[in-house]
Formats: structure tokens, sequence, C-alpha cells
């Protein structure tokens, strides 16, 4: 006849045991998203990529339209109003190149990204020159 020995686990190394063992289930996991894709390729799912990019931005932002003094106080009078962004990406940086700003009648840039040496890419940069001087837009 057979005997079998009892087997017993001592639960004070568990603390320590149970992290190497997820740790170890990790790493021969052949799901896992590191052995997805070779090492020498590089996927990109981003159009920030490319070295000068543009993003436009739009919303809709309380401005004020009328200010009149009555006595010791102002009156304002504020409308919302169509606004865009614009940020630049270069590289691996990016910076504001003009903040929210009040869409004309006449002109109001469509959101997303503009690569550099394109025709809209050449629009926003008289958009935002306009802007600046503020000098209203033709479409």
């Amino acid at each position: 006849m057979k005997t079998i020995n009892k087997v017993s686990f001592n639960f004070n190394y568990l603390p320590v045991i149970a992290p190497i063992l997820l740790l170890f289930l990790i790493l021969i996991n052949p799901y896992a998203p590191a052995n997805a894709l070779p090492n020498n390729l590089h996927v990109s799912d981003s159009t920030l990529d490319h070295e000068k990019i543009r993003e436009v931005l739009t919303s809709q932002q309380l401005f004020v339209v009328e200010a009149k003094p009555n006595g010791k106080n102002v009156k304002f009078k504020a409308e919302l109003r169509d606004a865009y962004k614009i940020i630049k990406y270069d590289k691996d940086s990016s910076s504001i190149e003009l903040n929210w700003t009040m869409c004309t009648k006449n002109c109001c840039p469509q959101p997303g990204f503009y690569s550099y040496g394109t025709t809209e890419y050449k629009k926003l940069d008289t958009l935002i020159k306009a802007a600046i001087i503020g000098m209203p837009m033709r479409k």
C-alpha cells in the first residue's frame, strides 16, 4: 500500500511569491502585447509623428460683445460665439500659436490636423497673422 505524504504550504511567503508568480505569468504569456510585433517594426498610431503639424481646436465660448458704463457699474452684454485655437507640434514639443480667438463671420478654420507644406497649413499662417494684427479675413 502507498503512503501519501501531506504537503503543507507556508502562507507567510505569499506576499513575496505572488508578485513573482504574476510577473512570470505575464512574461510567458504568448498573447502579451510585447510579442505582437517584431522588435524592429515601429507602428505609429498618431498623426503627430511628422515633423511640423498644426492642430485646430474649435468650441463655443462666451465673448463680451458690448460694455456700457452704468453709474459706478458696467453693463456687459455677452454672446456665445464660435472660437478656435491653434496648437503647433514640432518633433517632440508643442506650443500654442494662437489662443482661443473668436471666429469672424467669413472665416473659421475646420478642426483637425494640418501638415507642414500643405495649402491648409499656409492658410493657417495667414489666419494667425490676421488674428494677431486684427485684420478681418475674407473667405
